[in-house]
């Protein structure tokens, strides 16, 4: 039908997986009738239905053109218009549309008001991909599908007619309604810009011409074949030669059919395509819901060349392991071995500082463990896990691999995966890598049996002697290459302290990777919108994530004429920016947070401030427990530590602009709550860490409440004692409230244990030997130590350890206190 025959495999592949989203215009609805029983017709006969049907005057030139029609009318008929139009789209009656919910997508998005596809799923019941079909408007807030209720969201970018005249009208049809949305852009708009600009789509119906509230994502060019692989395909009943050449421009292959023979087609080949598939025995949209969230990491697949360099330091990617430019470490080597000998369910945890090799280990191992039988599958890294979807996937296929880099942020995920397999008799093996600071999370929440560790460090003697005989096999020893291999290694060894990146470095440009950033840095963003651009991606990828590109398109602003060009550059390019499936990022992790470190105040301050305001229509409670990216990234950026180091005094300012939009969230206001106690503010950051449990009634809105009150409890010690024990009492009395949130939730957080402890070690030292208040301050150490004995956070071997450690400093401080009241 005008599919290429090369992409119709990756076409089908993505579309039996749940990669595609579905965006329907006029023409889904042709051939379904209204509920006053007539068909469905497309937007000019509509304004001429609405002026037959009211007593609205306009110019017989604009008699077809909707928006002035629809505008008009609602000033001069604005009764009869709303008759008519929930009379015309609402109780619609559906033909062919049935067909659309045989194929699981990632969403449906629509530019009809009416409501054909929820009377198809209504009509149908219990349809084959899913259970639960959610109609939502572009005023609604943003939410994440309901995974465990196998949920389709239909949004609805131009509002339902079923609100029209209630509270909530929402009908994008005239001029100002449009520009009011291009001006404000409301999250679901947000959304499909970022979907649209980066995943595959089936476009049916719509002509992308009339729709001025989405022109900048449909003109910058849907990229998702770069991105994913997988092509985006616009249907339409006609395609002139004219509007092929503008489709194809748009990013788009163009497909001359009616929906219903497009789909009655795609559906037979689809259907063939799972036939001809290895069988895989799971239930009803496991398959798709374990795909949607895990990339296959398959070594025959033809794979896209993001155009990064791996020998000059970039991060890695499949591609560069698939084609052996790594070198195999000792470390790597016995993980390998480990998964091969192992029965069971294990999580190996591969942990070391940034730029060690933990990334190209574990793409290393997953293409190695291939020869026992393992596939391997990437997570996303988009949102929470769905360990149910997981469990499906891996009854059936065992011999699967589950990858996470940076896997501390779902921590308790992969913990729980781990145990349920275990306790089901399901074989799992899970590679994690995450640098030391974040390994806690994952040392508490992966017990203790399941959990194996492998520290990359720096590099032993075969190590540097199997790094220098590759390198110079493949010419990338730069200004070495003249020296020995002997001169070489003592090199490594001695002047780059085995260290890998380092090493690198200085192999390819005779200088430490500091000094070489910053030339690159320099070179690299004489360009102001670059510049702008890799500020913003910086300022998020030095986390770890990825910059979406809607936020990169705001933060490119005046420039985005030049940001375009830049994301339709060939990927082959050297320049900073590395364009991924789901946004951009830094040719490394490195760069980011050394570019980041170069950035005035001035400059940190407006790019996290972009990102958070950006970001914050897609941030509530819902996406907030989904862990959906943009949740993550503001998180990371409006902690009280990240955000001191980058703005120093500006801390405050900052936190007060973002009081507006992130006013609601009681996370908010304990991290501003956490600035002002450490500021000396105690009324302030008491005030505030109030506000914060009043939102919400969790265990760390009670658990910074707690904070404040037993730091700024030994901060009177001395000075007010009296009032030093009411406010430590009230402090326990809050991380009591903080460990009872969790327990109700069958939930166990080692934060007020450990603002308990850390805090209480301080302020037992203020009490003199004859003070009869220590003996309170002991019965909360003895009530506490008792629970941390009792709570599972602390039942691994970590957190065994610390209580033993907390042990030996209270019986240190009772010690003291015997020999002071000796020496006196």
């Amino acid at each position: 039908m005008g599919v290429p025959v090369d992409l119709i495999p990756v076409l089908l592949q993505g579309l039996a997986e749940g990669q595609y989203h579905l965006l329907c215009g006029a023409g889904v609805s042709i051939g379904a009738r209204g509920g006053d029983g007539g068909e469905l017709q497309v937007a000019a006969k509509v304004a001429k239905e609405i002026l037959d049907r009211t007593s609205t005057i306009v110019d017989p030139a604009e008699e077809g053109n909707l928006a002035i029609v629809y505008e008009e009318a609602k000033v001069q008929d604005r009764t009869k218009l709303n008759e008519y139009l929930r009379k015309r789209f609402m109780q619609c009656s559906p033909t062919w549309q049935a067909k659309l919910f045989d194929i699981r997508w990632h969403r449906i998005w629509t530019l009809n008001i009416d409501d054909v596809l929820e009377r198809v799923f209504d009509g149908e019941n219990n349809k084959a991909k899913f259970r639960k079909i959610s109609p939502v408007s572009w005023r609604d807030k943003f939410s994440p599908p309901e995974k465990s209720a196998s949920e389709v969201q239909v949004i609805h970018l131009h509002g339902l007619a079923e609100r029209v005249g209630g509270d909530g009208e929402d009908l994008i049809f005239g001029l100002v309604e449009y520009s009011n949305v291009v001006r404000t852009v409301p999250p679901w708009h947000a959304a499909f810009e970022t979907a649209y600009v980066q995943d595959p789509f089936i476009i049916c119906g719509a002509r992308l011409a009339e729709e001025p509230d989405f022109a900048i994502a449909t003109r910058t060019k849907n990229q998702s074949r770069i991105a994913t692989g997988f092509p985006s395909v616009i249907v339409l009943k006609e395609v002139s030669p004219a509007l092929k050449i503008r489709l194809e421009r748009f990013g788009l292959i163009p497909v001359e059919a009616t929906g219903d023979a497009f789909f009655s087609a795609l559906l037979e080949d689809i259907g063939e395509y799972k036939n001809s598939l290895e069988k895989i025995a799971v239930k009803n949209g496991v398959f798709e819901r374990f795909s949607i969230q895990f990339r296959k990491l398959d070594p025959r697949a033809d794979l896209i060349d993001l155009g990064t360099d791996f020998y000059g330091g970039d991060e890695p990617t499949w591609l560069d392991i698939v084609s052996g430019k790594d070198v195999i470490f000792k470390v790597t080597g016995n993980v390998i071995r480990d998964i091969e000998k192992q029965r069971g369910s294990y999580v190996y945890i591969l942990h070391g500082t940034l730029a060690t090799g933990k990334t190209a280990a574990c793409l290393r191992i997953a293409k190695d463990i291939v020869q026992y039988g393992y596939t391997s599958y990437f997570f996303r890294n988009e949102e929470s896990i769905d360990v149910d979807a997981c469990l499906g996937f891996l009854s059936a296929a065992p011999k699967t691999a589950l990858i996470f880099d940076d896997a501390a942020d779902h921590s308790a995920g992969i913990g729980k995966l781990a145990t349920r397999c275990a306790e089901a008799g399901i074989q799992c093996v899970i590679i994690a890598a995450e640098r030391p600071r974040r390994l806690r999370a994952l040392k508490i929440d992966v017990p203790d049996k399941y959990r194996r560790e492998y520290l990359y460090s720096r590099l032993d003697d075969s190590d540097l002697w199997g790094l220098i005989a590759h390198r110079r096999k493949v010419a990338r020893l730069g200004s070495l290459v003249r020296k020995s291999d002997r001169q070489v290694f003592d090199f490594f060894r001695d002047a780059c302290h085995r260290e890998l990146f380092e090493s690198l470095s200085q192999a390819e440009y005779s200088k430490g990777f500091k000094a070489r950033i910053s030339d690159y840095i320099d070179a690299e963003l004489r360009d102001a919108a670059t510049k702008n651009v890799s500020t913003v991606v910086a300022c998020v990828h030095r986390f770890g994530h990825l910059l979406p590109i809607a936020t990169a398109m705001r933060a490119a602003g005046a420039h985005f004429d030049r940001f375009k060009a830049l994301l339709e550059e060939a990927l082959g390019s050297d320049g900073i920016i590395v364009r991924e499936r789901k946004g951009l990022r830094l040719r490394h992790r490195v760069i980011s947070e050394e570019l980041w470190k170069f950035q005035t105040v001035g400059q940190k301050y407006d790019a996290m401030l972009l990102v958070c305001q950006h970001l914050a229509p897609a941030i509530n409670p819902k996406t907030i427990k989904a862990k959906l990216l943009p949740h993550r990234i503001v998180r990371e950026i409006l902690d009280v530590e990240e955000v001191v180091n980058s703005l120093q005094l500006q801390a405050f300012e900052f936190y007060a602009e973002l009081e507006p939009i992130y006013g609601w969230s009681s996370r908010f206001w304990d991290q501003r709550a956490i600035l002002e106690s450490k500021a000396g503010n105690f009324q302030k950051a008491y005030s505030y860490s109030q506000k914060a449990v009043s939102l919400e009634r969790h265990a760390f809105a009670y658990n910074t409440l707690g904070y404040i009150c037993l730091v700024q409890a030994n901060h009177i010690a001395e000075s007010n004692s009296q009032e030093s024990k009411e406010i430590y009492t009230e402090g326990v009395a809050a991380l009591d409230d903080a460990r009872m949130a969790a327990e109700r939730n069958d939930l166990s957080f080692e934060h007020p244990y450990v603002t308990f402890f850390s805090n209480t070690l301080r302020y037992a030292q203020h009490f003199g030997r004859d003070d009869v208040s220590f003996s309170l301050v002991e019965s909360h150490w003895d009530r506490w130590i008792k629970a941390a004995h009792d709570a599972s956070c602390f039942k691994t071997h970590y957190g065994q350890q610390r209580i033993r450690e907390l042990m030996a400093s209270w019986l240190k401080i009772k010690l003291a206190r015997g020999k002071d009241s000796s020496t006196k």
